[in-house]
C-alpha cells in the first residue's frame, strides 16, 4: 500500500482560475506618449549637460589666454645702473636685474651706451 500524500498548504495548491497575465500599464492609453515625453526630457537634459561642459572648457581657454596676455602689457620698471663715459660695465651685472623682466640684455646694453655717450 502506497503512503498517502501530505496535504499542501493553500498558497501552494494550484488554482483553476485563469490568470490575467497582461501587464497593467498596457491598459493605460497614454503610456506610449508618456514614454516619448520622458525620452525627450532625458535627451534634452543630456544635451544641456554637454553644452555646459563645452561652455566650461571654452571659458577656461579664454581665461588662460587673458591671463597670458596680462603679462604682455607695458609696465614701467626702474632699473638703476651706474654708467661712466658711455661705457657699459659687464653684462653679467645687468643680467639679474633684467632677466626676470624678459628683456633683451644686448638691446639694453646698446640703449645705455647710446644714451650716455658723450657728443
Amino acid at each position: 500500500m502506497a503512503p498517502k500524500p501530505l496535504p499542501l498548504p493553500p498558497s501552494i495548491v494550484p488554482s483553476n482560475n485563469a490568470q490575467n497575465d497582461e501587464l497593467h500599464f498596457l491598459s493605460d492609453p497614454k503610456f506610449a506618449r508618456h514614454g516619448e515625453i520622458l525620452f525627450l526630457v532625458i535627451v534634452l537634459l543630456f544635451s544641456f549637460f554637454l553644452f555646459v561642459i563645452a561652455l566650461l572648457m571654452y571659458m577656461k581657454r579664454v581665461r588662460s589666454h587673458l591671463n597670458q596676455n596680462e603679462g604682455s602689457k607695458l609696465e614701467v620698471v626702474d632699473v638703476f645702473v651706474r654708467v661712466t663715459d658711455g661705457e657699459v660695465g659687464a653684462a653679467s651685472s645687468l643680467a639679474p636685474k633684467t632677466g626676470s623682466l624678459g628683456l633683451s640684455l644686448k638691446k639694453i646694453v646698446e640703449d645705455i651706451a647710446k644714451e650716455t655717450a658723450k657728443d
